[in-house]
């Protein structure tokens, strides 16, 4: 139940953080237009199936956008609101890109339930699946649970994703069987490896930060194992790091919201945006 935390995890996270601030500031320095406006149809991607959660915002958007430029004939978008904010979503991207079928479903992560309804329909009404992206994520600032007693970020970053992913492994099965590349991509954060001790559920050992390291390394463990498990069937498991992105995920906690604003005001150059963050996973 315990893990001791690695010292060199510390630098690690610094190193990268410095790494990614002198991209960041030398993309903004020359204004490097981000590489995802000019992505190319290819040919055969019009019959290619993608999963994509947080696809409403941020990376996700981003990626999105990506896969339908690069000619995707079917984006599947779990979303949280399908009925607000997931069906605008889904619409304007249906009339930015009419060539392809963009479907919005209700599934909230971080519950059981709609995870399963959600895989309901995706199996009974597709018969392949090519891309799988676990992108959503939350940062939440106060312990809060879901019906079964899971705190929320570990259930919506890890838990829901877990239940996801294992629901439609046997849909990237048989589409790889079918001669088809099969793909799952997990999007990932270097604060894992400030884990210290593995105590998701105890409410005496939440904090915000912990707790968010604590769902990101449950979800590292969880894709090196389905790479494992999966790469003999050739069903290529990859986990990508953006580094330090500007997106919405830290604007819902009281305490990060104002150095989110304040620092992307004055220091622009330290955060990529979603759109260049996308381009390490559409490659």
């Amino acid at each position: 139940p315990y893990l001791p935390l690695i010292p060199e995890g510390f630098l690690f996270v610094v190193f990268v953080g410095l790494g990614s601030i002198l991209a960041n500031l030398t993309s903004w320095l020359f204004r490097q237009p981000a590489e995802v406006a000019d992505w190319q149809a290819v040919a055969g991607n019009e019959d290619k199936v993608a999963v994509v959660t947080g696809a409403t915002s941020g990376i996700g958007l981003a990626v999105a956008r990506g896969l339908l430029r690069a000619g995707y004939g079917t984006l599947i978008m779990p979303v949280r609101e399908a009925a607000c904010k997931g069906s605008w979503v889904a619409d304007h991207l249906q009339r930015e890109f009419p060539q392809s079928h963009i479907h919005g479903l209700q599934c909230n992560l971080g519950h059981p339930a709609e995870i399963e309804q959600a895989l309901q329909q995706i199996t009974n009404n597709f018969k392949r699946l090519d891309l799988l992206v676990l992108n959503a994520g939350c940062y939440r600032g106060g312990w809060e649970e879901n019906e079964r007693g899971w705190e929320w970020q570990m259930a919506v970053n890890y838990y829901g994703h877990v239940q996801l992913a294992a629901g439609l492994i046997p849909l990237l099965r048989a589409t790889q069987k079918a001669g088809n590349q099969t793909r799952i991509l997990v999007n990932m954060s270097p604060a894992y490896h400030c884990v210290y001790r593995l105590r998701p559920d105890d409410p005496a050992q939440f904090g915000r930060l912990s707790s968010y390291c604590q769902s990101k390394y449950a979800l590292m463990l969880f894709t090196h194992r389905l790479a494992t498990l999966l790469g003999p069937e050739q069903i290529r498991v990859n986990a990508f790091m953006p580094g330090l992105v500007h997106t919405n995920i830290f604007y819902h906690d009281w305490l990060t919201a104002p150095l989110m604003r304040w620092t992307s005001t004055f220091f622009p150059w330290l955060f990529a945006k979603p759109e260049e963050a996308a381009i390490t996973a559409l490659w």
